[in-house]
Order: C-alpha cells, then sequence, then structure tokens
C-alpha cells in the first residue's frame, strides 16, 4: 500500500506527489502552509496563522485557516476565468466564491500558492513583508488534517490516507484519459488528413468536369442569343406594322391589311416561341383596326350632321338678325331725325334776342326742351333695342345683301349693290346722333346763360339807378355829400367816413358838378363797400391783436406746464433708476430672507417710480387734451420730444416687475432648499446623538419631550435644549469622536426650523410630525440581505430588493468579525426587521441615506382622503378636493403605501415639496400601472 501511495508522487502526477523541483515563487506541493508578515491593522491579524490543505477548488489546492477564537474562518484558495480575468487569481476570504475578500495574488500560471506579491488588503497594493513558507514540522508533502486520519513515515515515502490515495488514482485516471484522447487525436487527424486528400482529388475532376459543362453551355447559349436575336427582329418588323395598322384611316386601312398579311407570311415563321401570340395578337390588331375605322366613319357622319345642324341654325340666326337690324335701322333713323329737330330749335331759340325778363327766357327754352326730351327718349330707346338684341344682333356683323328678284335683275344690271348697314354702322350713327343732341343742348345751355346774365346785369343797372333817384331828393341829377351819406346808411348799412366822403368826391366829382351823376352809381357802390370794408378792416386788426396776445399768455402756461412735465419726467426716471439700481446690489448667494427684505425695498421703490411714472402720464393727458389749433402744432412737438423719454417707462416697469416676480419664486425655492439643509444638518446632528448615545427609538422621543409615541408635542425649548446638549457633548468629545458628531445648527436656524415643522401654523410641534420628520431612512442600492442578528453569519429573514426602503431603528454598529458597519432597520413595504450591511469590506455599496422622498413618473392626481369616493368634508387644509401631480415632482411620505381594498389601487399620504399640499396618492394603479417611485 505505501509503494501504491508513493509511486504517482515519483511520476509527478496529482496534488499528493512530491515535486523534485517546485516553480519559483510558489509555495509548492505541502500540505500545511504558515502565512506571516501582514503588517495591516484590520486584515494581518485575520489572516495571518497556520493553514491545513482540506480540498481542491479549479484544479488547484485549497487551504483552512487553523481556527482561533473570536476569529472568523478564512480560506486561501484558486478561483480560475469563469467570472471574467479580473477575478481570476488567488484570493483570502472567510469561504470559497465569498463576496467578502481580505487579499488576492493575480498569478493565474501558479499551480500552488505564490509566496510573495500579495495584495492585502486586496484593494491595496502589493504588501512586501506578506509571506507564505511551509510549516515548520509539517513535512515536505502534502498531508490531510488529524481529524481525518494522522500521516506516519514507511520506507522513506509519505504515506497518505485514504481519501489523498483516491484523489491520487483520479488524478492518474485523467492522466490516462488525456494519453487516451491524445492518441485519438491524432488518429482522428490522419484520417481527416486523408479524407482531405481525397476530397482534394474528387473537386479536381469535378472542376475539370464543370469547365467541359460550361463551355457547352456557353455554346448553347451563344446559338439561343442569335435564335433570341432573330425572334426580336421578326417580332418587331411584325408589330411595326401592327401599330400603323392600329393608326389606320378608312382611305388606308385596306393597303395596311394587305401588308399586314404579307408581313407574316414572310416572318412568322421567324418568331420562334412567339409565333402563337403573333398570330393572335394579329387577329386582335385586325379586329381593333375595323372597329376602330367604323368608330371613325360614324364620327366622321355624326360630324357632318352636326356641321348641317349648324349651318342650318346660323342661317335662321342670320335671317333673325336681318329682321331686327331692320328694326334697328328705322330706331336710329327716328333718333336722327330728333337730333336734327333739336337742332333746328336751338337755331331758333339762339336767333332771338329781345328778351327782359328770366321767365322770358325760360318759356323761349321750353320748345328746346321739349324736343330734347323727344330726342332722349328716341336714342334710348334705339339703345335699349341694342342691348335687348346684342346676342340676335351679333350672329352676322357682315354686310346682308338682299336677295334679288329675277325680274329686277336686268333694272339693276351694271348698277352697284345697295348693300344694308350693319350692327357697328348703326351703332356709330346712333352714337353720333347722341352726340349730336348733347352738342346741341351744350350750345342752347350756353346761350340761356348768356341770356339770362345779360337780363341780371340790366336788372342790376336799372335797380342802381332805382336807388339813386330814391335818395336824389332834390332831383337835381346829382348826388350831394348829404345824400351819398344817406345812401350808405340805407343801401349798405354804414356810416361812411367824412376822409371816405371827400375821396368820393375827389374822384367822381368833376370840378364844378354838384355830386355824384347816375352814370357812376356803380362806380359810386363800389367806394362805398371800399370803405365799409375798410373798416371792417381795422376791427378784424384789432381783434387779431387781441387775439394774439391771448394765445401768447395761453402758449406762456403750456409752456409752464411742458417744464413741469419733464420735471415730472426726470423725477419717474430717478425713481425708475434707484429701483433698477437695487435690484443689482442683490448679492448672489444671498439667504431666502435676505432677498425677501431685498425684494421688499426694490417694490417699496418701484411702487414709489410707478407712482410717479402714473402722475407723469395724467400731466401727458391734460398737455395733449389742449385742441387749440394755434397751439396743437406746439404741444405735438413738446410731446414727440418727451414721449421719447417716456416710451421706455412701461417696458423699464415690467422688467423690474418680472424680476421681482422671478426674485419672489428663487426665494421660494431657496428657502425650500435652506430649510432642506437645515432639516437634514439637523437630522444628521440628531442621528449621530442617537448613535453616541445608542439610544433608541423611544430614548430618542423622551430626549425632547415626548413621553408615549404620538402622543404630545415637542416645546421649542425641548427643541433647542437637545441640539444644545448636542453641541456640548461634541466639545467635550476627542478630536477622533468629534468627527462623528456632526455640528447643529446654530439658535436662529434651529428657530427657523421648528416653525417650519409646525404644521397648520401650530404654536407647538406635535409629536407624530416630529416622529415623521425624525425618521431615518436608507434604500437599498444592492442586492442586499437582511438578517436577524448582527452577526453577518446570522440567519437571514429575507433578501432586500434594489430601490427597497428601510427604516433605521439603530446603529450603524460595527460587525467585528469583518470589520463592516451594520444597521437595525424595519422594510417598510413589509415590516421586516433585522440587521444590514451598509458597505461591504471591498467598498460595495448596499445602502445610501434617502428614500422618503418619492418622484412622480406618470401624472395623476392628490386627494383629501385615503379612499377615492369619501367625502369633501374629509380633507384637511387641502387647498382643492384633487390636486394634479405633474412628472418629476417630488413628494414627502407621511404614512407608507398601503393598498386600499375597494378599488384595489396602492396609495400613499404624502406631501408636496413644491406647494406644501398634504394629501393621498395612488403609487401603483389597480392594473399595475406605477405613478410614483422612490427617488
Amino acid at each position: 500500500q505505501q509503494q501504491q501511495q508513493q509511486q504517482p508522487a515519483r511520476q509527478g502526477g496529482g496534488y499528493g506527489g512530491q515535486q523534485a523541483a517546485p516553480q519559483a515563487k510558489e509555495i509548492g506541493d505541502v500540505s500545511q502552509i504558515t502565512v506571516s508578515g501582514c503588517n495591516h491593522g484590520v486584515v494581518g491579524p485575520i489572516v495571518c496563522g497556520n493553514y491545513t490543505l482540506t480540498t481542491l477548488n479549479h484544479g488547484k489546492p485549497a487551504y483552512k485557516k487553523e481556527q482561533q477564537q473570536g476569529r472568523p474562518d478564512v480560506m486561501l484558495y484558486f478561483w480560475d476565468e469563469r467570472d471574467g480575468a479580473a477575478s481570476s487569481g488567488w484570493w483570502l476570504s472567510p469561504k470559497i466564491g465569498s463576496e467578502v475578500v481580505w487579499g488576492f495574488h493575480p498569478n493565474r500560471a501558479a499551480q500552488t500558492p505564490p509566496t510573495t506579491g500579495w495584495k492585502v488588503p486586496y484593494d491595496g497594493g502589493v504588501d512586501p513583508n506578506f509571506l507564505i513558507t511551509p510549516q515548520r514540522g509539517g513535512g515536505g508533502g502534502r498531508q490531510q488534517p488529524v481529524g481525518a486520519g494522522a500521516p506516519s513515515q514507511s520506507g522513506g515515502g509519505i504515506r497518505l490516507n485514504g481519501a489523498a490515495e483516491a484523489k491520487q488514482q483520479e488524478m492518474m485516471r485523467q492522466q490516462e484519459q488525456r494519453r487516451q484522447a491524445d492518441e485519438n487525436n491524432k488518429k482522428r487527424l490522419e484520417e481527416q488528413r486523408k479524407k482531405q486528400e481525397e476530397q482534394r482529388k474528387q473537386a479536381e475532376e469535378a472542376a475539370k468536369k464543370q469547365k467541359e459543362e460550361q463551355a457547352k453551355r456557353l455554346e448553347q447559349m451563344r446559338k439561343q442569343q442569335e435564335q433570341m436575336r432573330e425572334e426580336r427582329r421578326a417580332v418587331a418588323a411584325i408589330r411595326a406594322v401592327f401599330q400603323k395598322l392600329r393608326t389606320a384611316k378608312a382611305d388606308d386601312f385596306e393597303s395596311l391589311e394587305a401588308e399586314m398579311h404579307i408581313i407574316l407570311d414572310k416572318e412568322l415563321e421567324n418568331c420562334g416561341g412567339q409565333k402563337t401570340a403573333i398570330k393572335e395578337e394579329s387577329t386582335k390588331c385586325l379586329e381593333q383596326a375595323k372597329t376602330r375605322v367604323a368608330a371613325l366613319q360614324e364620327q366622321k357622319k355624326k360630324m357632318e350632321e352636326k356641321r348641317a345642324e349648324e349651318e342650318k341654325k346660323k342661317k335662321e340666326a342670320q335671317e333673325v338678325a336681318e329682321k331686327l337690324l331692320g328694326e334697328l335701322e328705322e330706331l336710329v333713323a327716328a333718333a336722327e331725325s330728333s337730333a336734327e329737330a333739336l337742332k333746328q330749335a336751338a337755331e331758333k331759340f339762339k336767333a332771338k334776342e329781345k328778351f327782359k325778363k328770366v321767365e322770358e327766357v325760360a318759356t323761349a327754352a321750353k320748345d328746346v326742351t321739349a324736343k330734347e326730351a323727344d330726342a332722349q327718349e328716341t336714342t334710348k330707346a334705339a339703345q335699349e333695342f341694342v342691348t335687348t338684341n346684342r346676342a340676335a344682333l351679333t350672329v352676322s356683323l357682315k354686310t346682308i345683301v338682299p336677295a334679288k328678284k329675277p325680274d329686277d335683275k336686268a333694272k339693276e344690271e351694271g348698277a352697284e349693290e345697295k348693300k344694308k348697314p350693319t350692327l357697328p354702322l348703326l351703332q356709330q350713327r346712333l352714337t353720333m346722333a347722341r352726340a349730336e343732341v348733347n352738342k346741341t343742348m351744350v350750345t342752347v345751355n350756353t346761350e340761356k346763360a348768356k341770356k339770362e346774365k345779360r337780363i341780371a346785369a340790366q336788372a342790376q343797372i336799372d335797380q342802381g339807378l332805382a336807388a339813386f333817384k330814391k335818395y336824389d331828393k332834390d332831383k337835381d341829377g346829382a348826388l350831394s355829400k348829404k345824400e351819398i351819406e344817406q345812401y350808405a346808411k340805407g343801401e349798405c348799412g354804414f356810416t361812411l367816413p367824412s376822409e371816405s366822403l371827400d375821396l368820393i368826391f375827389e374822384v367822381l366829382v368833376k370840378p364844378g358838378a354838384k355830386g355824384v351823376n347816375n352814370k357812376d352809381i356803380q362806380r359810386l357802390k363800389v367806394m362805398v363797400g371800399v370803405a365799409r370794408e375798410r373798416e371792417r378792416d381795422q376791427k378784424r386788426n384789432e381783434d387779431r391783436l387781441a387775439h394774439e396776445k391771448e394765445v401768447a399768455e395761453a402758449k406762456a402756461a403750456l409752456v409752464e406746464k411742458v417744464k413741469e412735465l419733464s420735471t415730472s419726467i426726470d423725477s419717474s426716471d430717478e425713481a425708475l433708476k434707484k429701483a433698477e439700481e437695487l435690484v443689482k446690489t442683490l448679492p448672489p448667494k444671498a439667504k431666502a430672507t435676505e432677498v425677501l427684505e431685498h425684494v421688499a425695498k426694490v417694490d417699496e421703490a418701484l411702487k414709489a417710480a410707478k407712482d410717479l411714472v402714473a402722475t407723469t402720464t395724467e400731466k401727458t393727458t391734460a398737455l395733449n387734451s389742449n385742441d387749440s389749433p394755434e397751439h396743437r402744432p406746439y404741444v405735438r412737438g413738446e410731446l414727440r420730444r418727451l414721449q421719447k423719454r417716456t416710451g421706455a417707462f412701461e417696458a423699464r416697469i415690467s422688467k423690474t416687475t418680472s424680476w421681482l416676480k422671478k426674485a419672489r419664486s428663487d426665494a421660494k425655492k431657496r428657502a425650500a432648499e435652506e430649510l432642506d439643509q437645515l432639516r437634514q444638518k439637523a437630522l444628521k446632528a440628531i442621528w449621530a446623538m442617537q448613535q453616541a448615545e445608542k439610544l433608541k427609538t423611544e430614548a430618542l422621543l423622551k430626549e425632547f419631550g415626548i413621553e408615549e409615541e404620538g402622543e404630545g408635542s415637542v416645546s421649542q425649548e425641548a427643541f433647542l435644549g437637545f441640539f444644545s446638549r448636542c453641541e456640548e457633548r461634541r466639545k467635550e468629545a476627542s478630536d477622533d469622536d468629534k468627527e462623528k458628531l456632526p455640528e447643529s445648527p446654530d439658535a436662529e436656524e434651529l428657530k427657523r426650523l421648528y416653525t417650519h415643522l409646525c404644521e397648520d401654523g401650530a404654536e407647538e410641534l406635535a409629536a407624530d410630525v416630529f416622529q415623521r420628520f425624525s425618521r431615518r431612512y436608507m434604500k437599498v442600492l444592492k442586492d442586499a440581505v437582511i438578517t436577524q442578528d448582527l452577526d453577518i453569519k446570522g440567519k437571514m429573514v429575507r433578501r432586500l430588493e434594489i430601490k427597497e426602503v428601510v427604516e433605521v431603528l439603530e446603529g450603524p454598529v460595527k460587525e467585528d468579525t469583518v470589520g463592516v458597519e451594520r444597521v437595525s432597520a424595519k422594510a417598510m413595504s413589509d415590516g421586516a426587521t433585522g440587521w444590514i450591511t451598509i458597505c461591504g469590506n471591498q467598498g460595495a455599496r448596499y445602502l445610501v441615506e434617502g428614500g422618503g422622498v418619492f418622484k412622480v413618473v406618470k401624472e395623476t392626481i392628490l386627494t383629501g382622503s385615503f379612499e377615492l369616493d369619501a367625502p369633501k368634508d374629509v380633507t384637511r387644509k387641502l387647498h382643492d378636493t384633487t390636486r394634479k401631480l405633474q412628472p418629476d415632482e417630488l413628494v414627502e411620505v407621511h404614512e407608507w403605501p398601503k393598498l386600499e381594498e375597494a378599488s384595489g389601487l396602492t396609495r400613499m399620504k404624502c406631501r408636496a415639496k413644491s406647494d406644501g399640499v398634504v394629501g393621498w396618492v395612488t403609487t401603483v394603479g389597480n392594473g399595475g400601472t406605477t405613478f410614483l417611485e422612490v427617488a
């Protein structure tokens, strides 16, 4: 048995045999090794110690560290490339394939563990002091642990126990299988070579045969192509005749039909496979041609019948037109006769001269007026006849020659044929008659006006002579100065000045005459009128000067108003500039309260500017209301000049107003961000204090004055007091502990946060609101498990899904065996509690802060109650019964999702972060649609 165990060792097969020359930097074929030299504070104590060969992994030896009290198990093993080249190499971890590792060596070629070059910890650099050596007193060959049978020496070799011997035999069997596989492979390759040679010869013969067949096919194709060309030529020749036959007319149909039969007799046999089709096509083509020729003949017959019918209608229309032209000629002749009668009457009226009254002229013109009415009536009748019968008259515009009687031919032989007038000629005659009427009436009216003017002038002279006689009191045939004064007063209503009277006598009265005689009465009237107009002109001049004075005074007042308006514009501009300058002075990183204070200042300045602008507008309107024509150009010019300065006021006000709106909105967002930062800062302080003091939830609530969960309230004093204690503990802590205790917000920030947390304007912070605020949520980032105990090897409660949210109940607490931090938490989906690892020792993150905020992924509504059909009065401080939630909007969880039995919806109570509205929302529909998810 000892010889059987040593034989594979000499052959070098298996991990149980001796190796004469182990590879460089490998531990070699030993069963017990020692790991030493690791100086890492955490990993060194875990991995250093004695190891024993226990099994094989991926074909290479695996060692287990001897158990030590309070220390985790350690395995040293090899992992192949099944998970990728980066994961292949030698590992140190609690168990084979564990996610927790302490050391790593990337040498995949080593058959046994490398002695140096290890990375400890695995993600650090190479530790030069880390060393693996054979265990002292452990023997050179591999052995099994004592529990599997103690080794013994016999004949200078190493005696292996039953398990090791079985492994050796298995390895020898595998080597034999590999040898047989190599021989089989050689045979297979030789057979494959012979088969390939045979296939090559067959391929050459096939290629030769294929070449001969290809030559035959090419010759056959050449003949076929030649035959096809001949067929195409014959078919083309026949179809060319078919095409001519298809377009044949009645006069050439027979010749084309004969040509088709000739070409068919000549070329049909050359059509090859198309012979039958060409023959059928010829029959069809001939039938179509016959049908077409018959249709053309029928069409020609119909056209001739239509032409005859049109000729008949044209002849009838010609006869009607001839008759109508005769009637029109009679009407035109009547119009010409009326125009001539009017002309004669006008000549008689013009010849009469002795008229004394206008009425006599009108009486004499009545005959002309009557003749004009008759002429207008006849020309109108002729024109209406043309309009009514225009369509019939225009059928033939040519001169109509009347038919001659047989017995009249001899009489008219050699004489010129009498032509009847055409429509254009008759229209021309009618137009000339109408023009003659109009011309005559113009002459009559002119003559009438002359006669009437002549009579009026004579009447005026007679009127002047009558006035002369009226004021010539002494009947001496001359008007004295006194009589002229009476004339001016009586006829013109004007008192003649003495200088004007002297001028009249100087101009009109000859030396030695008594006064103005009757021949100069018209000149006297003119000079009196001139004197009267001179006096009126003087009065107008005085009125003008008075008006100009009033205008000048009014303009001075307007100039003052323009100055006031300009000053008001300056004030408005300065006020707007003040508001605009205030806008620029806002610090870019100001706090929300500072922004709101600054906004109030800008708003106040803008309001003052608006008031000034309104006053300016009122003054502008008042100035623009001046409708005086003398001042209007000045006012318009000044307004144009001033409005250039005021034109931008509204835009500037609008710009500043928009800035105020945006600033308020930004301040609101900034306030929300600041409050959120305050919340996080305060929560970190609370959680750090809770961890440092190892306070559970009940104890933490008591720190804030809450004796029973959900009952009572947190006073501002208790709220501030807790953070004061946090600061005291932080000051007393050592430098290392101080890093674990974050700085708390200052008193003013805490008061602001306290006021914000008090919902619905409450004076104190309700206990349930504080509990909701102080809860610590974390969400699952990678697949993780929740266990019953702090120990990482504790019993698993269940697996956690990615994005699942848990509430931290205690911790983080460091787990001693592997040095990772774990928290006691409750899963919000089903209430499962246990311990969860936050981050693995390889850096893998399983939990991250957050989970209390959800993001809307599909539009939904926020209602006032858990039940969708609940009455409206169950809502509490909700602005409307429903409110729409838009995608990407964020909400804070107040009550976690639960199933609403009636509708099958999963619903959650939450608070919208944008406007603070609280209500119930559907997170998952009854059809599986997701409306909200963890942000």
